[in-house]
């Protein structure tokens, strides 16, 4: 569902991300805008953190009709948690464009009195959760009448059924209808928001992740046509491998959490080309291979046994101590494993390693033969699993 945006109204938005802080479009975005802009009834499925927010405030911000008094905009919120977090977003964005905006919550406090004061200066938005919403509208203190446009945002709600039922009412209760954009990180919520909002258009994820994660096929063919892009193409499917496993998954989602509360959206991807690239300049993993001068060792043990890359280094760091660089590969089969070291080690180790007691098992390692040497670098081979490269920490 792609839509191509006027060169004038490129400009405009340009300089809409230049005043919020942004360089360019996010994938989610480069699709909401346009279809937005079109005056589209849209649902939108997608995770959050893809920017959902700009997406919908970038299209207000520039086709709603600012030049009477009185409500234009309402976004519905799952929460009073997500209720403050869009508004320190997107009162950030327009204090940016339109210092005079009056914007208001309801729905954060209990006391709803407060809110009285704040509806009777004519806000321009108004952004609150649905049930506080539905109050309002009750004692007929919302004018909904110039209403241009109504955004839905259910992200993380426990009890969908009851929202559901409150938006159907909000929605019943507006004389003229306004462009709806609603947004849902569930796809099964995405016939409900048809059923209510009527002849939209949905965008799912996958219409843009696929585009976005999609590598120039003329690109790909480059790199697969190079020797040092077959190895880099071999490291990252290494380190996938690795990824998924033989790590904590709960650990990378704390260092995930870490990341995204830390790093810029639109600097995540210089963030990780850098760790990659400092990755590749102190660990073995990270390094061109070069197949010489290695040695391959066979051991007789192997997942089955409970035996994982991460353990393997362990007691090979504490039976001989050998330095970093000397350990190349390590490959965990199901019945046994495989390590390449540099060649003047290879003795060293088996020395160290063998006859080693494993939860009741001996190691037997030796010097890898011929017709049972892992070839580390054919993408082809299907026994390829436990399959990691780290140097010692």
């Amino acid at each position: 569902m792609s839509q191509k945006i006027e060169p004038e109204t490129r400009k405009k938005i340009d300089i809409l991300l230049k005043k919020c802080g942004y360089s360019e479009l996010t994938p989610l975005q480069e699709k909401v805008v346009p279809a937005a802009l079109q005056n589209k009834n849209l649902i939108i499925q997608s995770e959050k953190n893809f920017g959902r927010t700009l997406s919908f405030a970038l299209p207000i911000m520039i086709q709603t009709d600012f030049s009477y008094p009185g409500l234009k905009i309402i976004i519905i919120a799952s929460s009073a948690q997500n209720t403050k977090k869009i508004n320190s977003q997107f009162r950030n964005f327009f204090i940016k464009k339109l210092t005079s905006l009056q914007t208001i919550t309801i729905g954060t406090e209990k006391n709803i009195k407060k809110e009285f004061r704040l509806l009777q200066k004519q806000p321009d938005i108004i952004i609150g959760t649905a049930e506080r919403f539905i109050d309002h509208i009750r004692r007929n203190n919302l004018q909904l009448d110039g209403l241009q446009t109504a955004v839905i945002e259910d992200r993380d709600i426990d009890d969908y059924e009851d929202f559901e039922k409150d938006l159907e009412f909000i929605i019943s209760k507006l004389t003229i209808k306004p462009q709806f954009l609603a947004f849902t990180d569930d796809k099964n919520r995405i016939e409900t928001l048809n059923h209510l909002i009527k002849k939209a258009a949905v965008i799912y994820s996958e219409d843009w992740e696929t585009e976005s994660d999609s590598m120039d096929k003329e690109e790909e063919m480059e790199i697969k046509s190079t020797e040092t892009g077959s190895e880099l193409k071999h490291m990252f499917d290494e380190i996938i491998k690795n990824i998924k496993e033989d790590t904590d998954p709960v650990e990378l989602n704390k260092l995930n959490k870490t990341i995204k509360k830390n790093v810029p959206f639109f600097l995540r991807k210089y963030f990780t080309a850098y760790l990659l690239s400092s990755y590749m300049k102190s660990s073995p993993a990270g390094r061109v291979r070069k197949n010489g001068n290695t040695k391959t060792l066979f051991l007789n043990t192997g997942k089955n046994k409970g035996l994982y890359s991460s353990e393997l280094f362990k007691i090979i760091k504490t039976v001989s101590n050998l330095d970093k660089d000397k350990i190349k590969q390590i490959r965990i089969l199901d019945n046994y494993s495989f390590i390449e070291v540099s060649e003047d080690s290879a003795d060293f180790l088996i020395e160290k390693l063998d006859k080693w007691n494993f939860r009741g098992r001996r190691f037997n390692i030796s010097h890898a033969r011929n017709n049972r040497k892992p070839k580390f670098a054919d993408k082809g081979n299907s026994d390829n699993r436990g399959l990691y490269s780290k140097g010692f920490k």
